[in-house]
Parts: C-alpha cells; sequence; structure tokens
C-alpha cells in the first residue's frame, strides 16, 4: 500500500530445515559440521560436493544442490569452532549472511537461514537478537541484495519457533527491516534502537 517504507520481510516458519522453500539458504560451517548444517551437507550435497575444501572463519562456499532441496543454492558462512562461537559472532554471521547472498545469488529474493546459539548452550532470545541485528546492520550499510523481500528463519521446535515470533514483533512491529533511504533503526523506538547497537557485543561480557 501507498506510504508502506520499503523493507525485507523478516518470518520465521516451523518447518524442518530441508523443508524450506526460497532462493537460497544460509548455513553455518563451525570448523566442523553440527545439527542442520551436517543435515544439509551429508544428505543435500553430491560426493563431489563434499569433496571441496570447506570456508576456513570468514569465507564462504556456494553450491547448487540436487533437487532434494526446494532451494536454488546454499551457502556456507566460515565461522569460529563452535566453542568460541558467541553473541558477537552470531551477530556477525547475521552481517555476513547478507553480504554473502549479495555476492554469491545477487538476484535473490527470499533466503532462509537458521537460529544458532541454543544447541550450544546460548539463550535462544540473546541468540536471535545478535542475528538479527546483524541483518539490520548489513541493510544499513547497504550489504544486502538490492532484490531481497524475504528473510525467513527455519525453526523446527514449535515452542521456540513460537518464542521467537514474540521476540521478533517486540523488536520489529512490522516485521520487516526498513530499507528506505532514512535507514532500518529510523522507524524502531530508541530501546529496540539501543538494541540493534549493542546486542552481540554487550552480551559477550555477561
Amino acid at each position: 500500500t501507498m506510504g508502506e517504507q520499503a523493507g525485507n520481510r523478516v518470518e520465521i516458519e516451523t518447518t524442518h530445515v530441508s523443508s524450506f522453500a526460497g532462493d537460497v539458504l544460509v548455513l553455518k560451517y563451525a570448523q566442523g559440521l553440527y545439527g542442520a548444517d551436517k543435515e544439509i551437507f551429508s544428505k543435500h550435497l553430491s560426493a563431489e560436493q563434499q569433496d571441496r575444501p570447506m570456508p576456513a572463519p570468514g569465507n564462504s562456499i556456494a553450491f547448487v544442490p540436487g533437487s532434494s532441496l526446494r532451494v536454488q543454492h546454499v551457502i556456507f558462512l566460515g565461522v569460529v569452532p563452535l566453542f568460541l562461537f558467541e553473541y558477537a559472532e552470531i551477530r556477525e554471521f547475521g552481517r555476513r549472511t547478507l553480504s554473502a547472498v549479495a555476492q554469491c545469488v545477487p538476484r535473490a529474493t527470499h533466503l532462509g537461514l537458521t537460529i544458532h546459539g541454543p544447541g550450544i548452550g546460548l539463550d535462544e532470545i540473546e541468540a536471535f537478537e545478535s542475528v538479527l541485528a546483524g541483518l539490520v546492520e548489513a541493510v544499513r550499510l547497504n550489504e544486502y541484495p538490492a532484490e531481497l523481500r524475504r528473510i525467513t528463519f527455519v525453526e523446527r521446535n514449535v515452542g521456540r519457533a513460537n518464542r521467537l515470533s514474540v521476540a521478533l514483533r517486540h523488536l520489529l512491529p512490522n516485521a520487516q527491516i526498513a530499507t528506505g533511504t532514512r535507514g532500518p533503526l529510523s522507524a524502531l523506538t530508541k530501546d529496540v534502537q539501543n538494541v540493534f547497537r549493542s546486542v552481540g557485543y554487550a552480551s559477550a561480557s555477561k
């Protein structure tokens, strides 16, 4: 409708990561494979693809999976090993997600990713806030695919998906990251702006 600021819609989808349908799925490679990352790699990539060297922290690799997945591309972002993967690193993962997609799949309109942290003992809401802050930062820095319209967090645990939805409504009442000229933070309350500025950095010191 007229007057609505342009933006990327953010949503939580309660489904298995292998069922996600979109342009690109972004996963982490924590110098080893775990959970959803491991499942997608081992079940949906060819033997030839699995032989390719996986990315060091800071690098990424894109695969075109077989027809068993409903995405055109899978990107693995190299991150530090899990025991070093804290809120600041999750925030950085969020920021790097959009720039990696912009480089590898520049025409992507719909991106999927999973929540990182709860499986390794981090607080699920703080982990979610951290990755969301990274996504917002990437938009603020204009490091995102120009045609991106939807960002879907895929979470198969119904209880967690519900809790994340509540957190999402609190942080982004319109469920979107604004991409207008005033930037993604302009429409948000001061409290939420402060969360997005500090989460991930302050969290680590707790």
